[in-house]
């Protein structure tokens, strides 16, 4: 967070706001974008709704709020950190909580954990919690001029997978696998096209002339190959329930922000997301395809992560 103070002093007053300190702590905090708020100017809507001149004005520092945190982050090991949202709507780990916290055990509204029934209706609050914590950033932004709508809606709404005996998966088919024997996140073939997952075996340093290094011995490979093409991925997953989701009001740019949830009698856990890349296809229309796999990562009796793909995402 940051706040202009006095121009001839002191231009940015920046601080690192608590989900920022702990992935400094990690090791993982990376900028990437800025965005600019108008939240703390005050409008005089007699004179044309402009600002007004904040020279006579008491200017508090920049301060970090619950709601700067606008999405729920994940440890290494897929745990959800604390999240606060507007209202009473929190998460502790991986468990939704509700109320205020009070001193007095026998209040009704003091904070509690829900489950069973209480989880669908508490997620669609955690999700509607999150698009507040955006909206109370006020970000300054730009409307488009030559877009009639600012408006976001998908069709249809919701839909229902249905587990039978033949699908998804039929009986001939492996329906059960013990987690040991399932390649880890170095042999899979949703990650062999990133460099870290790649087969590279190690080479001696190219002789004069030579093209390539030589091998420093015949090293197998574990790794699976990755589809080439977009049909190659198509056949594979030909034989899955699919369903078409259509965006029937978004912007022209169409920049969308996604989070995937499962929610249990448990609580909630986010999906883990593989992002495979994007693939070119034949409407000229279209930047291509962009594929994600979603689903959960395990640890073996060996120590090793292995993901287990759940659905498979195709953006168009």
């Amino acid at each position: 967070m940051a706040g202009i103070l006095d121009k001839k002093q002191r231009v940015m007053d920046v601080l690192i706001t608590q989900e920022g300190r702990r992935q400094v702590a990690a090791g993982q905090l990376n900028f990437r974008f800025a965005s600019f708020t108008d939240r703390h100017a005050f409008y005089v809507g007699n004179t044309g709704s402009v600002a007004y001149g904040a020279s006579d004005r008491v200017y508090f520092e920049a301060s970090n709020r619950p709601q700067d945190q606008i999405i729920f982050e994940t440890d290494a090991n897929g745990v959800i950190n604390s999240w606060a949202g507007v209202g009473d709507i929190r998460l502790l780990q991986d468990k939704i909580l509700s109320g205020s916290q009070t001193s007095d055990p026998d209040d009704p509204n003091r904070i509690t954990i829900l489950t069973g029934r209480d989880l669908p209706t508490a997620a669609d609050s955690l999700l509607y919690a999150v698009g507040q914590n955006f909206r109370n950033q006020y970000i300054i932004g730009t409307q488009d001029i030559f877009d009639a709508s600012n408006n976001f809606e998908v069709n249809p709404d919701a839909y229902t997978f249905k587990i039978t005996d033949s699908r998804p998966k039929t009986h001939h088919d492996i329906v059960d696998a013990h987690i040991n024997n399932v390649e880890s996140l170095f042999e899979d073939m949703r990650l062999s096209h990133l460099p870290n997952y790649r087969y590279l075996p190690p080479v001696n340093t190219k002789a004069p002339g030579a093209d390539v290094g030589t091998p420093l011995g015949n090293y197998p490979r574990l790794n699976q190959d990755p589809p080439l093409t977009y049909s190659a991925l198509l056949a594979e997953l030909q034989n899955n329930e699919s369903f078409t989701l259509n965006f029937s009001d978004t912007s022209l740019n169409n920049n969308i922000a996604a989070q995937m949830l499962e929610v249990t009698g448990g609580g909630v856990k986010k999906l883990a997301i593989i992002d495979f890349g994007e693939f070119p296809d034949e409407d000229p229309y279209s930047n291509g395809k962009r594929v994600f796999f979603l689903g959960k990562i395990f640890t073996d009796d060996n120590g090793n992560k292995t993901f287990v793909n759940i659905f498979t995402i195709i953006f168009d």
